[in-house]
C-alpha cells in the first residue's frame, strides 16, 4: 500500500511540476513581450513626432537602410498589435495555469489523504486487451488481436469514417458483410446533431445507428484545424461556431468526455490541442503541453472506464524533441492506448514518416498504436511496417463520390471516356457486391450523376481498404511482409518510380525497393 501511495504521489507531483514549469515559461515570455511593447511604443512616438518627408532608417545587420516613413509607421503599428495580441493570449494562459496549479495542489493533498486511509480501490482493468499474435522478423509490423466490448478487432486495421454515425451510402449490414470490425465517428459533429441527450436516450450510438461492432470516436480536436475560422482556442477549451446554424459550442475536455460517454464508443479520444502539421514555432510547443494537461482533465472526467477506453494523442508537430517529450509525459498516465496525432495534414512526407517512426519506437509495445488520418494505400502499407496498428481516413469514401475507384495498381477515374465501353468489373479479383454485379461501363454512365453510383463505388473502395489490410496481416503472420511490400509497390509503380519518402522509410526497417 505504501509503495503504491508513493508512486501515485510521485506521478501527481510530476504533473504539478510540469504545470509550474509551463507557468514560469509563460511569465518569462510575458515579461519579454512587455519590454518589446515599451520599446515599440517609444519608436511609434518618435515616428509620430517626425515631420512629413523626414528621413527614416532601419538597421539591417551593420548597415543603415533608408525606409519609407509611412511603411515604417505601419510596420511598427503592426508589431504593437501583434505584441498586444500575444500579451492577451499569455495572460489568459497564465491565469488558467494559476487556477490549474492551485487546484492540482489541493487535489494532490486530498488524494494522498484518501489513499493513506485505504479508501481508494485498485483501478479497474481497462475495457480492452491486446494480444500480439505475430511479428515481422524484419520490420516493426505486428499482428494483434484487440478485444473490445463490442468486437474483437484484428490489427493492423483500417477504420472507415462515418462522421455523423453513418458511412455515406452504405448500410451497417453491408459494412458487416465486408468484414468491417470497427468504424469511426466524430464527437464534434455528433455533439451538434443529434446531440448527447438524444444519444443517451437511444442507448448510445450503437443502438442509434444499428451498428453491432466496435466504434471509435474522435474527440473533436481536429476541427480546431478544419474549422479554424470558426474556432477560438483557450486553456479552457475550444469555442466553435456551428457551420450548420451559427450557434456556439464550447468544447472542453470535460464536455468532450461527456459527449463521448453518451455516444458509448469502445474507444474514445482525448481532446487535444491540434495545430496544422505545417505550423512551426512556439505554438506547436504550446499545443503539446496543453494536450498533456487536457489529457489529465479527460482522464478525470471519463465516467465509463469499465466499458469505454480513453486513448491519449501524442502531439509535437514535426519536432522530434517535442514528440519524445510528449510521449514521455503521456506514458506516465495509465491509459489503454495511444494515438499519433498532428500529422497527415499537408507536411512533407519525409517529415511525416520520421515522426511516425520515432513515435512507434518510443510508445509501449503492449498497447495499441493508432496513426490518425492516414488512408492512402501506400501510407497504410509503409506505416504498418513502421509499427502502427490502427488507421482511419475519409479518403476511400470521399473519393468514391467523385467517381474514383481504388485498385491494386492505383486508382480508376471512372468518369473518363476510356471506361465507356469497358465491360470488366472494377477489379477482377475483388469479391465485393459491386465487382460481382456491375461493369466499369455501367459505373461510367452514372458516376457523379446518380446516387447509386456513390453507393456502389464506396462499397468497393471500403472493400479494397479492408482487403489490403487483410493481406498485410496475412503476410506478417507468414513472415513474408518484405516480399509483399515489394510486390505491392511494384504494382503501384510499375516503372519503379517509387516515392523517395517510401524508399527511405522502408529502408529503416530493412525493406529495400531499389
Amino acid at each position: 500500500m505504501a509503495e503504491g501511495l508513493q508512486k501515485r504521489l510521485q506521478t501527481e507531483y510530476e504533473k504539478l511540476k510540469s504545470v509550474q514549469k509551463d507557468y514560469q515559461k509563460y511569465v518569462t515570455t510575458r515579461q519579454q513581450l512587455d519590454a518589446q511593447l515599451q520599446e515599440n511604443t517609444l519608436v511609434k512616438e518618435e515616428l509620430d513626432n517626425l515631420e512629413d518627408g523626414a528621413n527614416v532608417y532601419k538597421m539591417m545587420g551593420p548597415v543603415l537602410v533608408k525606409q519609407d516613413q509611412t511603411e515604417a509607421k505601419s510596420n511598427v503599428q503592426k508589431r504593437i498589435e501583434y505584441i498586444n495580441g500575444e500579451l492577451k493570449r499569455h495572460e489568459t494562459i497564465i491565469k488558467d495555469l494559476e487556477t490549474c496549479g492551485s487546484k492540482q495542489g489541493k487535489d494532490d493533498y486530498e488524494e494522498s489523504q484518501t489513499l493513506a486511509a485505504g479508501k481508494i480501490q485498485t483501478m479497474a482493468k481497462h475495457a480492452l486487451s491486446l494480444k500480439i499474435l505475430g511479428e515481422c522478423s524484419t520490420t516493426k509490423a505486428r499482428v494483434c488481436q484487440l478485444t473490445l466490448p463490442h468486437q474483437v478487432v484484428d490489427t493492423p486495421v483500417f477504420m472507415p469514417v462515418g462522421t455523423q454515425g453513418t458511412l455515406k451510402g452504405i448500410l451497417p449490414e453491408q459494412l458487416e458483410d465486408l468484414g468491417c470490425q470497427i468504424m469511426l465517428s466524430n464527437t464534434y459533429h455528433l455533439g451538434h446533431r443529434p446531440g448527447p441527450e438524444l444519444l443517451t436516450q437511444a442507448g448510445g450510438l450503437h443502438n442509434w445507428m444499428r451498428w453491432n461492432r466496435a466504434l471509435l470516436t474522435d474527440s473533436g480536436g481536429f476541427q480546431m484545424v478544419s474549422l479554424l475560422k470558426l474556432a477560438e482556442i483557450t486553456e479552457q477549451g475550444v469555442k466553435f461556431e456551428s457551420p450548420h446554424d451559427g450557434s456556439e459550442m464550447m468544447l472542453t475536455p470535460e464536455e468532450s468526455m461527456r459527449i463521448q460517454n453518451s455516444i458509448g464508443a469502445d474507444i474514445m479520444m482525448q481532446l487535444d490541442d491540434v495545430v496544422s502539421s505545417t505550423t512551426s514555432g512556439p505554438r506547436v510547443e504550446e499545443a503539446m503541453h496543453r494536450s498533456i494537461r487536457w489529457l489529465d482533465r479527460c482522464i478525470k472526467a471519463h465516467k465509463n472506464t469499465s466499458k469505454q477506453n480513453l486513448f491519449a494523442i501524442v502531439q509535437g508537430g514535426l519536432d522530434e524533441t517535442l514528440r519524445n517529450q510528449c510521449i514521455e509525459e503521456m506514458t506516465k498516465r495509465d491509459v489503454p492506448g495511444f494515438a499519433i496525432g498532428g500529422l497527415s495534414g499537408g507536411e512533407e512526407k519525409q517529415h511525416f514518416w520520421k515522426m511516425v517512426n520515432i513515435s512507434t519506437d518510443s510508445l509501449p509495445k503492449e498497447k495499441p498504436r493508432y496513426l490518425m488520418g492516414v488512408g492512402y494505400a501506400v501510407d497504410l502499407v509503409v506505416c504498418s511496417a513502421l509499427g502502427c496498428d490502427m488507421f482511419d481516413c475519409v479518403f476511400p469514401t470521399r473519393t468514391a463520390r467523385f467517381g474514383t475507384a481504388l485498385v491494386p495498381s492505383g486508382q480508376l477515374q471512372l468518369k473518363k471516356e476510356v471506361y465507356a465501353n469497358d465491360t470488366r468489373p472494377i477489379d477482377d479479383n475483388c469479391e465485393c457486391l459491386t465487382c460481382r454485379n456491375y461493369s466499369r461501363a455501367y459505373l461510367h454512365s452514372i458516376v457523379t450523376k446518380e446516387t447509386i453510383a456513390c453507393h456502389l463505388v464506396t462499397l468497393h473502395n471500403v472493400a479494397y481498404q479492408l482487403n489490403l489490410m487483410k493481406y498485410v496481416r496475412k503476410s506478417i503472420m507468414e513472415d513474408t511482409l518484405p516480399k509483399f511490400i515489394q510486390n505491392f509497390m511494384l504494382e503501384q509503380f510499375p516503372h519503379k518510380q517509387y516515392p523517395q519518402w517510401a524508399v527511405d522509410a522502408l529502408s529503416t526497417v530493412g525493406v529495400t525497393l531499389l
